[in-house]
């Protein structure tokens, strides 16, 4: 063999191995951008699930504590038109009432849940947003290496094609409104 053929098959060699390198590398890439695929799909899947919870959970605190303040109210008003008669029974029954409740369920308050309600918010929406910028990185870096030369010629005889970013859906610059029943806001009729 010559040196010049040589030259040529280790010149082709090289090529060949480079093709090998280039396809494992794009693999890897893929791999990469479907995992920050399914972890945005999870953190997704998450607020939704938590959201949901968290909200049914405030609601119920509020109907037990608006349940609880009406039958006071209730109790109140019948002293008041039944004179003082059974009274203090009536009392010392609520009271008792009460205090298995607290013991039951002692961080009782509507405002604490609605505060824990928002700070769920925030947390969902940075880890849905983390998600969708970490795909998005991956999903970068994955077009960039397969457009430069010499990969380009490899992702083109290999197969491989540009990925679409995430985009956000309609509407994704409005800022969503959690509706509570009973809920007010200054200023406005209701929401």
């Amino acid at each position: 063999m010559s040196r010049r053929r040589m030259i040529v098959a280790l010149i082709f060699l090289i090529h060949i191995l480079n093709m090998f390198y280039a396809y494992n590398y794009f693999r890897i890439m893929e791999h990469e951008m479907d995992i920050a695929r399914d972890n945005l799909e999870v953190e997704v899947q998450r607020r939704h699930d938590v959201l949901f919870n968290a909200v049914t959970a405030v609601e119920e605190y509020r109907d037990v504590e608006r349940r609880l303040i009406d039958h006071f109210c209730a109790e109140r008003g019948s002293i008041g038109a039944a004179g003082y008669r059974n009274t203090d029974e009536k009392i010392t029954a609520l009271l008792l009432r009460l205090n298995v409740l607290y013991e039951k369920y002692p961080g009782l308050r509507s405002q604490d849940s609605h505060e824990l309600l928002m700070n769920i918010i925030s947390a969902s929406g940075r880890r849905v947003s983390e998600a969708r910028g970490e795909f998005n990185r991956k999903t970068l870096y994955y077009n960039l290496s397969i457009k430069k030369f010499p990969r380009k010629i490899a992702a083109w005889v290999m197969g491989f094609h540009e990925e679409e970013f995430f985009h956000a859906g309609r509407g994704a610059d409005m800022v969503p409104v959690v509706k509570a029943p009973g809920y007010t806001v200054p200023g406005k009729k209701g929401i």
